[in-house]
């Protein structure tokens, strides 16, 4: 009945500890601003986006109803691209990302919306008739979400959820160990192979991910190698987060179990044997 127990608390461990890997990691990249902006600026992505072909942001502008239908050519929307600096471009991408994630996951901001007075003071400035034009077509600010959705408090409960997890997680490790062989020998044995039970499928799944299943998906031909490069960089980011993990818990497993059976020998029993 005893090692009924423990083979049931080693099962729901193993599933509660990559469950906690999973929500760890999450928090540490898809959930930071810090972890886009860095992609982003790794892969030259404002310099190469503003140097994508103006029949792409043709494609974009296109509006049979538009007031200003002469306004969106591709001549036009060139010499609009050009008045752009990377510099401008990227802090409104940056300040959208803070607010994206700050402003509706963490919930610890009230701005919801990006600035674009700068973008469009850039354009107005540029003494291009068309670029001023152009600029009195974008508003003062664009707003990532409507003020009457209620979404508030996602990333405090997700803090939340990783900490019950990961105390959850180690509270049945403990009792796993615990109701164990009386033996340290038992003891450490067990906790190296709930490591590597762990540690395998982490391990094998982020090889998979990483050189084995390719990223493939339609987007605009334009912006092709664009996309495709910061999707690539977004991914080996997160997932090579797994691979570190998988391959740390991997080597911890193997010295647990080597010292349990070349140092810590059967005999030493923590209870008396049973008659």
């Amino acid at each position: 009945m005893k090692k009924v127990g423990v083979v049931l608390l080693s099962i729901v461990f193993v599933f509660v500890a990559l469950v906690t890997i999973f929500a760890i990691n999450i928090n540490q990249t898809l959930l930071k601003p810090t972890f886009y902006k860095k992609i982003l600026n790794d892969n030259n992505a404002y310099e190469r986006f503003l140097d994508t072909d103006p029949k792409f942001f043709v494609s974009l502008f296109d509006d049979p109803e538009s007031e200003q239908p002469d306004l969106f050519n591709k001549e036009n929307l060139a010499n609009v691209i050009n008045s752009i600096k990377p510099d401008t471009l990227q802090k409104i991408v940056e300040t959208g990302i803070d607010a994206a994630l700050s402003g509706f996951i963490r919930s610890d901001s009230l701005d919801q919306s990006i600035d674009l007075t700068e973008i469009k003071s850039n354009l107005a400035s540029s003494g291009d008739e068309i670029s001023i034009a152009f600029s009195e077509t974008i508003p003062d600010s664009y707003s990532l979400l409507p003020r009457d959705i209620p979404i508030q408090n996602l990333g405090g409960l997700s803090m939340i959820i990783v900490n019950v997890v990961l105390i959850v997680a180690l509270v049945i490790l403990l009792a796993s160990i615990w109701l164990l062989s009386e033996s340290w020998e038992s003891r450490f044995k067990t906790l190296g192979i709930l490591l590597f039970v762990v540690s395998l499928p982490t391990l094998i799944l982020s090889i998979l991910a990483l050189y084995v299943i390719p990223i493939n998906f339609q987007v605009y031909p334009e912006i092709a190698e664009l996309v495709l490069d910061l999707a690539q960089s977004l991914r080996d980011g997160f997932i090579s987060l797994f691979l570190i993990e998988a391959l740390v818990m991997g080597i911890l497993a193997l010295v647990l179990y080597v010292v349990a059976v070349v140092f810590l020998k059967k005999s030493d029993k923590l209870l008396p044997e049973e008659n």
